[in-house]
């Protein structure tokens, strides 16, 4: 019975690990791969405390550092071919993940049992007590810490666009682990402060090292997000300027057709008044129309949706007024732009009927945004979770980037189809305007 408790508390101080892998990838998990990951995780679980209890009925308490140095790694190298393999697609990212956290909890160990050395008197069960205790405790201290570290370094470089990012930092922290792993002995004794304070500086280190090369990825991210701002608002502008221009022209027209008009009249030529009345009417309808949604950064981005819209023979109609007090302009444009990417691609799998109807509201705390798109009424979906075609059995990265923008800012994403169209629904708190 003691060699099971024993084997449990192991088994115990390896669960903290396995949530903080899984955490930066459940957005992208769909409602499948999450049934299948609460499977694998429990059988393996499982199997590793029968493991350890016929270990420490073999070996004892004596040697239980030993057996949970080689047990931690066995069963990260397990979880992590796991989750590759059931989150395909991102096995840098994964590695990455696996690595901060195996050397985090790698130098966590190492404090129990430079504790453990200063309690040598003691008796092996009692020292394996004090010592499981005290690591599953110091695991659970940091597990905050840790989530913010992965939250700062994994979740905003999880888009397709971040390979380079990834082909940076990923075998930063495996690499550090190696060593560690290397340069401790076997019953990973540490004697004294100094040792203590060293192997600390190797975490620090790496976790430095991360959110450095993170931050900087990140303004690159950023400086890019802004200069496709600046070249959509450019266009955006440009359009208008063109527009006053026909405006302009069209005023100084006015008379020539007001004279051609009272000409037909004079004549009495019905025929002909109709048909030159019929052409002007065309001409003004066949002018693309420029939005104007009260922010500069949107006006940019469905400029250039309206823009492939057409091109596309997409019918695109826009009503509404988006305010964005308290919303970053980079986090709304991306949120529109990946709506409105999603609702373009969705149009296109019809050869005719193609529409996308954008409609927004914004009250004094509140911004809605509706984006309803036609499309062919087939959706790839694991439990409530709606699948991308491109990207087989994961969800959209567009739909999870949306999905983390509006609970960034305490808002929500709804959605909802039927056999023809296909929309979805933001609603975002607003900060008070002190204009």
């Amino acid at each position: 019975m003691a060699e099971f408790l024993g084997a449990l508390l192991i088994s115990l101080c390896l669960v903290p690990g396995i949530l903080l892998r899984y955490t930066p990838f459940a957005p992208l998990v769909s409602g499948r791969q999450r049934g299948i990951l609460i499977f694998l995780y429990t059988a393996v679980s499982v199997l590793n405390i029968l493991v350890m209890t016929l270990a420490l009925r073999w070996k004892g308490y004596g040697s239980v550092f030993l057996f949970l140095r080689f047990d931690g790694v066995i069963f990260t190298v397990v979880m992590a071919v796991i989750n590759i393999l059931v989150i395909p697609g991102r096995w840098r990212e994964h590695l990455f993940v696996f690595g901060v956290v195996l050397t985090c909890n790698y130098l966590l160990l190492a404090v129990s049992t430079f504790v453990m050395t200063r309690l040598a008197e003691l008796d092996a069960l009692s020292l394996f007590a004090i010592g499981g205790g005290l690591y599953l405790a110091l695991l659970l201290a940091t597990n905050y810490p840790m989530r913010r570290l992965l939250r700062h370094t994994v979740e905003p470089f999880l888009g397709l666009d971040s390979g380079n990012y990834w082909d940076t930092i990923w075998s930063i922290p495996i690499a550090l682990f190696l060593f560690l792993f290397i340069a401790l002995g076997a019953d990973q004794r540490i004697d004294s402060l100094l040792q203590l304070f060293s192997r600390a500086l190797y975490g620090l280190v790496m976790i430095q090292m991360c959110l450095s090369i993170a931050a900087d990825h990140k303004r690159l991210q950023e400086r890019q997000a802004m200069e496709n701002q600046l070249t959509a608002q450019k266009l955006h502008y440009a359009a208008l300027q063109g527009k006053l221009e026909e405006a302009r022209k069209t005023r100084h027209d006015f008379k020539h057709h007001v004279a051609a008009i009272r000409r037909y009249m004079d004549m009495d030529d019905k025929e002909g008044l109709r048909s030159y009345c019929d052409e002007l009417v065309q001409r003004d309808y066949s002018q693309n129309i420029i939005p104007y949604t009260g922010n500069v950064a949107v006006d940019g981005v469905l400029y250039h949706y309206m823009q492939l819209a057409d091109r596309n023979r997409v019918r695109f109609d826009y009503a509404g007024i988006i305010h964005s007090h308290g919303i970053a302009d980079i986090d709304l444009s991306a949120l529109l732009g990946n709506a409105l990417d999603n609702a373009l691609a969705g149009c296109l799998t019809l050869s005719e009927g193609r529409s996308i109807t954008l409609v927004s509201q914004s009250e004094k705390r509140l911004l809605s945004v509706m984006v309803r798109n036609t499309f062919d009424g087939q959706v790839r979906q694991a439990g409530k979770e709606v699948l991308s075609r491109k990207r087989d059995d994961r969800t959209g990265v567009g739909l999870s980037s949306m999905r983390s923008i509006c609970q960034r800012y305490g808002g929500s994403m709804e959605l909802q189809r039927d056999d023809k169209t296909f929309t979805v629904m933001f609603l975002l708190p607003l900060q008070e305007n002190k204009e």
